[in-house]
């Protein structure tokens, strides 16, 4: 076939994308974009006849489904790295890349219902005039936590930032060197202090601080006396640390700020064994402390968000900071968080209501019979997978060192038809993405996080990733 006959043979790009299969790709990927991508695959074929050489003309195919399929391809790769849904085989539950805690379907419908539109995020309905974002969300954690007074910002770095920045900005702060830890991504409690304009002075060692040691520290300029709570490690052997009863005796002794950093936010009283060493709030420790900050997004199983409970006075200060304004949330989070929220006043359906605890609280003999149904829908197209037993986590820095038994399924190395770490990756790659781990060379499925739901769907993804070639 002549170059020009092949140049001729090209379709017009209005044309083609009235065709059917075109069709699928706009109410898929929308009008614009598609448009866009046919267009450079036209023009990348066009190319293509006008550089190869005669000898290479007969070898180049122009079809409806070849033109489909790369612009279908093309339209991936430029989604490739947008925000999309996972299904996580990793047994992690609270899998801080892969979002933390999966939001209750009341949270998504709060944020569906108050988004689509407008909403009273800053209206009085009852007054007709201008409301505050703060209030209806501090009504209802107040009434859940026991607490005097709340405010909700960005993430628990943020109200750590706010926090010292009101309290104690230009003067020293006291910390255990035990207490200094990394949050995740690099960050580091001191980088937050120094950012907050607070001078901080570390005390004790590692592995112990005593009550002499931040003492002996006060001085002149000190604020506060910080406690963070070691959510993402654990030191075990020689240790000691000074309890929040002893720093309340001591901040009130000489007139100090008493800031604790709980960390992971656990606020309900009725908690599972394996959350038992994990400090939650109580109206005891409310009263010990100044102010206490914590995660939305972990133990609280809703968004990303940062909490702050304190008295009245404290929570005042904080709301005219200016820097409140950088570290707001949105009335996306305030949805979610409120839903949320709302489900702990039932505390009996919070496993039926907050993912993360109906994937707490799953026994293993729930996990493996869906361990089983998997393997079930697998065995109909192949027949290499097998039961696995999996040691998982609750991960995002919370319950540190603890193992959580499960089940899943998982495919040997010498029974894969690809390499395993190739298969891994067209998981993590498909539609939709499917995030697992390679252990003792078995590439492994934790169902522990797989809803029932999602079983032929992650079936299907497997399958394609192994046919794929």
């Amino acid at each position: 076939m002549s170059r020009q006959t092949l140049l001729r043979k090209i379709p017009q790009l209005d044309a083609l994308l009235h065709e059917d299969e075109f069709q699928a790709l706009v109410n898929d990927y929308g009008l614009a974009p598609t448009r866009t991508a046919t267009r450079v695959i036209l023009e990348n074929l066009r190319q293509e006849i006008l550089s190869a050489a005669d000898s290479q003309l007969a070898s180049i195919e122009i079809s409806l489904d070849g033109l489909v399929t790369a612009t279908k391809t093309y339209l991936r790769s430029e989604r490739k790295n947008d925000l999309r849904p996972v299904l996580n085989a990793t047994g992690i539950i609270l899998h801080t890349n892969l979002g933390r805690a999966p939001l209750s379907d009341s949270a998504i419908t709060a944020i569906i219902d108050n988004c689509r539109g407008y909403s009273n995020l800053e209206y009085d309905l009852e007054n007709g005039c201008r409301g505050n974002r703060y209030d209806n969300i501090n009504a209802i954690i107040n009434k859940l936590m026991g607490s005097e007074s709340s405010l909700v910002v960005n993430n628990n770095a943020g109200a750590l930032l706010l926090l010292l920045d009101s309290i104690a900005r230009g003067r020293e702060v006291i910390v255990s060197r035990g207490e200094l830890v990394e949050i995740g991504g690099s960050f580091r409690i001191p980088e937050i202090m120094t950012l907050s304009g607070v001078f901080l002075r570390e005390v004790g060692t590692t592995n112990r601080t005593r009550l002499a040691d931040y003492e002996a520290a006060i001085g002149d300029n000190t604020a506060a006396l910080l406690k963070v709570h070691s959510s993402n490690f654990r030191i075990e052997g020689f240790t000691e640390e000074t309890s929040l009863r002893e720093l309340k005796e001591l901040a009130d002794k000489y007139d100090l700020s008493l800031i604790y950093d709980l960390g992971s936010g656990l606020i309900h009283s009725d908690i599972p064994a394996v959350l038992s060493n994990e400090p939650g709030l109580s109206p005891e420790l409310l009263q010990l402390v100044d102010a206490v900050c914590f995660s939305g997004d972990k133990l609280l199983g809703g968004p990303q968000a940062g909490i702050i409970l304190g008295n009245s006075t404290l929570i005042s200060r904080l709301r005219s900071n200016p820097l409140l304004r950088a570290l707001r949330v949105d009335k996306l989070v305030l949805s979610a968080l409120t839903a949320t929220l709302r489900s702990y006043q039932n505390p009996d359906l919070l496993a039926a209501e907050i993912p993360f605890y109906r994937f707490l609280t799953a026994n293993e003999g729930e996990i493996k019979d869906r361990a089983n149904k998997l393997l079930e829908i697998l065995s109909q197209q192949m027949t290499d997978f097998q039961l696995v037993s999996c040691r998982g986590e609750i991960g995002a820095g919370s319950a540190p060192g603890i193992e959580l038994a499960s089940w899943g399924v998982g495919l040997h190395a010498n029974d894969a038809p690809l390499p395993l770490h190739e298969i891994e990756m067209r998981l993590r790659l498909g539609e939709p993405a499917v995030v697992a781990y390679i252990s003792n060379d078995i590439l492994t499925f934790d169902l522990r996080c797989i809803a029932d739901d999602n079983l032929y769907e992650l079936a299907q993804a497997i399958a394609n990733a192994i046919r794929e070639g």
